[in-house]
């Protein structure tokens, strides 16, 4: 529908500038296109674009803006990004241009863990021409072009490529290092007189011939770099679920819910959404107009068969037929389902550690059961949101991993020693073995040597 829509104005409104739609394909291609047919300024035409494709504004797409960024390629800068020049070295330029998932909330640059990072470059060689002074000829070739780029996350080294996988869990430093080198091979001819016969009179007759003299190696290098820093998004949304009475087939409780995005609290035949924010599209790096997101605070609501009256993140409902109840707590980027039946169904939930005993500052490997399910970890003063399996860094003042989902939780103890402890609790015990040892040893043949007196 949306698609014959943008068709029938396309028609009736002259072209506007356009937006690149080379990325999409099929069905997305054609509603691209015809969103450049309409005559809109660039902001009419972005929310325009944001609507098509990413028609809940309540949630960020950002499975499409990975794809529309990896399809593009860039062969010159975008606009704005300055240029290095050095010897035979033209123009040269680096910028990580997106890092997914992510999005900008009150300025800050907030980032998912896992997630990539997406760098271009680009740079060309001239090679000199014409004769140098001094020369009767000058010859240039190039011998060596090589670029190398490396990408840094906290200044620890992640990749090569231009698009990188990531993992962190604080705030992130990225830098891209571009290290260009090329060498040019200089040959020089300079001219030489020969005698090559006399005159009449006896002089010499003289011919001057450009021959070769010398050859030289140039090096040019050209080191540049680009940081982006970002924040890690930890945030963990919370929620509590209790019933106080039911009458005439209507339940009525108390959910508390926070530090969500979004919440989508239902039944089968009853729902209560609210949303905290609207996510839009914005184009970066002109004219490539690479694709990232904003969040935008906007408060919306919406219920269905429920009634519910709110006050400081508690919400009182009133619902007939309460079947198949379920807290969807959203954030920017996570999704966390919470059953929330009257009966409720244990997950059986359970960690498990690779071992027991840990030195200071050793990770800790933990597995979570059951798999797919999101559950707050803790270590120490560490709590992060996770699923399957999870690691932190040993700590002496800690000796508990602790895990819950909803009214569920599993815990882990375990032992970290200092190193330097452990190594003289072996000498004292060693120290301990050797003197039994010779004691025994020495007890045994004074009680031989006692007895074979007595049979003599």
């Amino acid at each position: 529908m949306l698609v014959a829509t943008l068709l029938f104005l396309s028609a009736l409104t002259p072209l506007a500038l356009a937006i690149s739609c080379d990325n999409l394909n099929g069905n997305d291609k054609t509603t691209c296109d015809s969103i450049n047919q309409l005559s809109m300024n660039e902001t009419e035409k972005t929310a325009l674009f944001t609507l098509a494709f990413n028609p809940d504004r309540t949630r960020p797409n950002f499975d499409f803006v990975s794809y529309w960024n990896n399809k593009i390629s860039m062969s010159s800068p975008p606009n704005g990004i300055s240029t290095r020049n050095q010897g035979v070295i033209r123009e040269a330029w680096v910028k990580i241009v997106s890092l997914m998932p992510s999005l900008t909330d009150n300025s800050n640059l907030l980032i998912d863990n896992p997630g990539k990072v997406k760098t271009e470059y680009n740079y060309w060689i001239q090679i000199p021409s014409g004769t140098e002074s001094g020369n009767c000829r000058t010859e240039y070739s190039l011998k060596k072009n090589a670029a190398q780029l490396t990408i840094f996350l906290n200044n620890n080294q992640i990749g090569n490529n231009k698009l990188n996988d990531f993992q962190t869990n604080q705030d992130a430093e990225f830098k891209a290092t571009l290290n260009i080198y090329a060498e040019t091979e200089v040959k020089h001819y300079k001219n030489y007189r020969y005698c090559y016969g006399y005159n009449s009179k006896g002089y010499c007759k003289w011919k001057t011939i450009c021959e070769y003299s010398y050859t030289e190696t140039r090096p040019d290098n050209i080191i540049i770099s680009d940081v982006v820093n970002a924040k890690l998004d930890k945030t963990i949304p919370k929620s509590q679920f209790s019933t106080s009475n039911a009458y005439s087939g209507n339940v009525k409780g108390m959910l508390n819910a926070s530090d969500f995005t979004k919440l989508v609290f239902s039944f089968d035949q009853s729902s209560y959404t609210k949303s905290n924010y609207v996510y839009e599209f914005n184009y970066t790096f002109p004219p490539y107009n690479l694709l990232t997101i904003n969040a935008k605070p906007s408060e919306e609501k919406q219920s269905k068969n429920i009634n519910i009256q709110e006050k400081n993140n508690s919400y009182e409902f009133i619902v007939n037929k309460p079947i198949n109840c379920l807290i969807d707590l959203f954030t920017h980027f996570k999704d966390v389902k919470v059953p929330c039946n009257a009966v409720y169904q244990s997950k059986n939930l359970t960690i498990t550690t690779d071992k027991i005993h840990y030195l200071d500052n050793e990770t800790i490997n933990i597995d979570i059961e059951p798999k797919g399910l999101y559950v707050n970890l803790n270590y120490g003063n560490q709590t992060i949101l996770v699923k399957d399996s999870a690691s932190f860094i040993s700590n002496l003042n800690y000796n508990k991993v602790y895990a819950s989902f909803g009214e569920e939780s599993s815990e882990k103890v375990i032992s970290v020693t200092e190193e330097s402890k452990l190594v003289l609790v072996s000498q004292i015990v060693l120290f301990f073995l050797v003197n039994y040892s010779v004691f025994s040893y020495l007890t045994k043949s004074a009680l031989v040597i006692k007895w074979l007196t007595a049979v003599s």
